[in-house]
């Protein structure tokens, strides 16, 4: 058997021994037997009860290191040694033992020596006593006006004190269960000083002597624990024994005797112990370094760190690490058990790891979207940056397709284990910028053909073909059926390939008008008119401002509003225009009027 194992069994044998034995049970612990914790650490010692009676008091054992050895569950903070934990549970049983103890019934239950006041007559003498909800009315100038401690409307014992000690006060016959705990309480209330001070004997023998010095007015609870010992009846006594006429007044309340007992249970806090080490093997260069890690003390180790000094790090008892250059660099064993607890051991590694003999070829520039062939020498071991770029960036000759001028360098492990890098520099030639004219989007009618240009390579391919004369021409003629974006792919000398397009417009029997102009002088979009296309007869060409308010009008095709009315500059904004006209169906003599409406923007 293992030195942990014997521990734990030791721990829990010491839970045990020593623990008195009890015949009842007043309730459960759950408490683990067993927490582990970490040396230095702080640990929950996370007890619970089940019972039907009240927690009176919990008392942990040791005490030392606990954040409040009076609860039931209290933080541990531990030191560099296991420790076992023994904790005793008292609860207080609910059955009341005292008949009448706040006084509800009267005179009735229990004794007293004092003279009983049955009704009151505003005076009281010493040596005398009363049941009553007001102790004023007893002593009129002497007791003041409270209510009683049960419900503020009941009845207390209201006591004008002795001059003769011998005189008890209260006293009550119990029967009770032989070696057994009680708790014994009653509340107080001082009415005037001297304080009253009260003897409490069990079978006339003395065991208490309790001080009602409490502030004037106020209740307050008086307790004692006693064990009934051989005992199966017992009589309880208070007597006053601060003998003084003048003063020395007070009142009782909810008097109670309930029985304890107590309830043992424990723990052991194991801690952690480490013994980790750590040995490594370097290779030639000492570039790649093999680390072993182990501990020959703790048999719960669940994980297993390594941080390297160069900012990587990982896990595992045995772990390969390639240093990134040369150095001394501290390495560090971390251990981390089930329980969470951790150790380390630390050694230094130093690290020589160049060489010259890696070398890269390749460079050249390409077009774009071009693959090209990388070529590394000297090495037994490569790794490529760029790696998403590469068919394989382990291989010594491998495939690059990069998206932009790139430097892909290539680090080597040559026979000897050391390190060396060296670079490719794969560099873009430009792509060929084509030029289609017209550079305007045309406008055509349906079945209708429109030349295209193109200049800026040798070679071309149209898009869709099927609607060119010859779609690898650099001035095809096109018959769009619909307005279509037609695509110029051109090839240079280098093999180098750009793009292009266009839109060709096709109306049918309309007009074609931009949306917008800028009449601002400078030869572009100064001024907008109407173009009919088809079989569109135009007669009339209108524009009004948002007002309704008429800013231009023509009947001549080709004439063009410039932004202006009676000579003045228009402010910027969307004008209404209105286009009248004639539609001509094709094989038809007569001719359909038409009229088009829409809005155009001014910007300056």
């Amino acid at each position: 058997m293992n030195n942990y194992k014997l521990r734990l069994l030791f721990f829990a044998y010491l839970i045990f021994i020593g623990r008195p034995v009890q015949a009842q049970t007043c309730g459960t612990i759950n408490l683990p037997p067993i927490i582990h914790a970490c040396k230095g650490g702080t640990v929950l010692l996370p007890t619970t009860v089940t019972s039907a009676y009240s927690v009176y008091s919990v008392t942990w054992s040791p005490s030392t290191g606990l954040s409040d050895p009076t609860i039931l569950a209290p933080t541990a903070t531990m030191g560099i040694s296991s420790t076992a934990y023994t904790i005793v549970v008292q609860f207080e049983k609910s059955t009341e033992l005292i008949q009448n103890g706040d006084f509800n019934l009267g005179f009735s239950g229990f004794t007293s020596d004092y003279y009983f006041m049955s009704t009151p007559t505003g005076v009281s003498d010493h040596d005398s006593f009363a049941v009553g909800t007001d102790p004023s009315v007893y002593s009129t100038s002497t007791f003041p006006v409270i209510g009683d401690h049960t419900t503020g409307t009941g009845n207390m014992m209201i006591v004008d004190g002795a001059i003769d000690s011998t005189k008890h006060v209260w006293c009550e016959s119990i029967s009770v269960n032989s070696a057994t705990q009680y708790l014994f309480s009653f509340w107080g209330n001082l009415f005037n000083v001297p304080d009253p001070k009260l003897r409490m004997t069990i079978n006339g023998t003395p065991v208490k002597l309790f001080d009602l010095s409490g502030p004037a007015g106020q209740w307050v609870q008086y307790k004692y624990i006693f064990s009934s010992g051989g005992s199966t009846s017992i009589d309880i006594c208070l007597y006053d024994v601060t003998i003084d006429s003048g003063g020395n007044d007070f009142a009782l309340d909810d008097i109670s005797l309930k029985e304890l007992c107590d309830t043992f249970g424990g723990t052991s806090v194991i801690l952690s112990d480490f013994s980790p080490v750590e040995n490594f093997i370097a290779k030639v260069c000492k570039k790649d370094v093999t680390f072993f890690g182990a501990d020959s003390v703790n048999l719960n180790i669940t994980g297993r760190a390594w941080t390297y000094g160069d900012g990587n790090t990982d896990t595992g008892s045995t772990v390969k690490h390639t240093f990134p250059a040369e150095g001394t660099y501290t390495v560090v064993f971390t251990e981390t058990d089930k329980y969470g607890c951790i150790d380390s051991a630390t050694a230094k590694v130093g690290i020589v790891t160049t060489t010259k003999n890696i070398k890269a070829f390749g460079d050249t520039t390409i077009c774009p979207g071009t693959y090209v062939p990388l070529l590394a020498t000297g090495g037994r071991i490569y790794t490529w940056n760029h790696a998403h770029d590469l068919n394989d960036s382990t291989l010594p000759a491998p495939t690059a397709l990069p998206v932009a001028p790139t430097h892909y360098v290539v680090i080597g492990i040559d026979s000897l284990g050391c390190t060396g890098m060296d670079s490719v520099f794969v560099d873009f030639f430009p792509p060929p910028i084509l030029r289609i004219t017209p550079n305007v989007e045309p406008v055509t009618c349906e079945n209708s053909s429109v030349q295209l240009f193109v200049a800026g390579a040798r070679k071309y391919i149209w898009q869709p073909g099927l609607l060119f004369d010859n779609n690898t021409s650099s001035h095809p003629v096109v018959t769009p059926k619909t307005t279509t974006t037609f695509y110029v792919t051109g090839t240079d000398g280098k093999g180098c390939n750009g793009t292009d397009s266009i839109t060709i417009i096709c109306l049918r029997d309309s007009i074609y008008i931009p949306n917008a102009f800028t009449p601002n002088g400078d030869g572009h979009n100064d001024v907008i008119a109407p173009t009919p296309y088809c079989d569109f007869l135009l007669t009339d060409f209108s524009v009004y401002n948002r007002w309704g308010q008429l800013m231009f009008s023509t009947s001549k095709v080709g004439d063009a509003w410039d932004g202006k009315f009676s000579g003045q500059p228009q402010p910027q904004g969307v004008y209404v225009y209105e286009v009248r006209g004639y539609k001509v169906e094709e094989g038809q003599v007569s001719r359909i009027p038409s009229v088009i409406k829409g809005n155009i923007t001014l910007l300056r």
